[in-house]
């Protein structure tokens, strides 16, 4: 046989080759769910990872305070003569970050202008407001990285505020006034004010806050915090990027009305308005605003969050991992709870008409309606301090 025929014989044919590339194809489509798989996997650990540490950061911040930190006017807060401090600025030590601490609360950084007769300052007005905290950012959460043009600091864990909405408000009487030229450390920070009673929560206010003593139902049953997705901006019509507007968010309004907000491919129901500013959802991770930072074990996880105003709004749980969220709690754990868990009693409301017999505009110890006392399900009982019912996690 010629040289020139062997050459022929050893050579690969055009289908031949077709054929070594449409396996190749075949096994990288095989193995690229793989990959993304495990890379999601890596993601959703480094996740839980983090919300452990942010969970014993409170339990450390316990253990030299003997109390949690306050979402809305802590004492520590008010000693610095600072407006607007939320409870992930007070744990900064116990995260590592003392430096930045004291940049944003440690000393008394009081401006006299704005609406400094309200809030004596606020965090915004400094610029280490702007460091970003990656123990705060789960790398599942594209947008967790990113900036907008208000350049906040995200976050996308969330302390729970158990299942009774109430004022996210209390009196702002309890911080300093302002003349307009010279403080009056005279505000007045008794329990007599207007004060959030939030009863189901680990989170009360600065004037009540809450310890371990609070919990009742157990540490290993009460949630402590849980992953949120960082809404993207005011256009959006996702659920889980925006909130949706003029649905009443209280104690005496049924849940259900904040879960036909949701519509089909993870949209709100058409025509539903959303809110028209972008700093709910992790926006503003050093504000005591509820709707940035807090969430409620009332509507299932990755449902939508409602609000009929800066007081009153109803956050929910939600994450980018398939199926469900990360969730602490109290003794320390992470779980996954997925968006099946239990939750009832979604058209049950405290009457309408009808308020508690406690100071401010609060509910009463458990869900209560003109049948008695009921309960939400066990989601909503997971996230209650109080919870007199024996629930865990199916």
């Amino acid at each position: 046989m010629k040289r020139k025929d062997l050459r022929r014989l050893n050579a690969f044919t055009f289908v031949e080759l077709l054929v070594v590339i449409a396996i190749i194809g075949m096994l990288i489509a095989l193995l690229l769910p793989a990959v993304q798989a495990a890379r999601e996997a890596a993601r959703r650990m480094q996740c839980t990872n983090q919300l452990k540490q942010i969970t014993l950061a409170v339990h450390n911040f316990h253990g030299t305070h003997d109390r949690f930190p306050a979402p809305f006017a802590d004492p520590m807060a008010i000693a610095s003569e600072m407006g607007r401090v939320g409870f992930m600025q007070i744990i900064l030590p116990q995260l590592e970050q003392v430096a930045l601490y004291e940049a944003l609360v440690g000393t008394k950084h009081f401006v006299g202008h704005g609406n400094a007769a309200i809030y004596g300052w606020n965090y915004w007005e400094r610029s280490a407001s702007k460091t970003v905290v990656p123990a705060l950012l789960c790398p599942s959460d594209s947008g967790a990285s990113s900036r907008n043009s208000d350049d906040w600091t995200f976050t996308n864990y969330r302390g729970s505020r158990g299942d009774l909405a109430g004022n996210d408000t209390e009196d702002y009487g309890v911080y300093p006034s302002y003349n307009g030229s010279t403080l009056d450390p005279t505000g007045d920070f008794s329990t007599t004010r207007q004060h959030l009673n939030m009863p189901r929560s680990w989170l009360r206010v600065g004037s009540r806050p809450a310890s371990f003593t609070t919990i009742t139902s157990g540490t290993s049953n009460t949630v402590a915090f849980s992953e949120g997705t960082i809404f993207t901006n005011q256009e959006s019509n996702r659920y889980k990027e925006n909130v949706a507007s003029d649905v009443p968010a209280h104690f005496n309004r049924p849940p259900q009305e904040c879960l036909n907000t949701k519509g089909s491919g993870g949209m709100f129901r058409a025509g539903q308005p959303t809110w028209p500013e972008n700093h709910w959802g992790g926006r503003r991770a050093w504000d005591n605003f509820p709707g940035a930072t807090q969430f409620y074990t009332l509507l299932p996880p990755n449902s939508p969050s409602c609000a009929s105003g800066w007081q009153y709004v109803w956050m929910t749980a939600s994450s980018y991992h398939t199926g469900g969220v990360g969730v602490s709690f109290h003794d320390g754990s992470v779980r996954f709870v997925t968006d099946t868990i239990n939750v009832t009693n979604l058209h049950r409301h405290y009457p309408m008409g009808s308020m508690p017999q406690t100071p401010g505009d609060n509910p009463l110890n458990m869900p209560t309606d003109q049948d008695g006392v009921f309960s939400y399900g066990v989601w909503a009982e997971l996230g209650a301090v109080n919870s007199g019912a024996s629930v865990a996690l199916p």
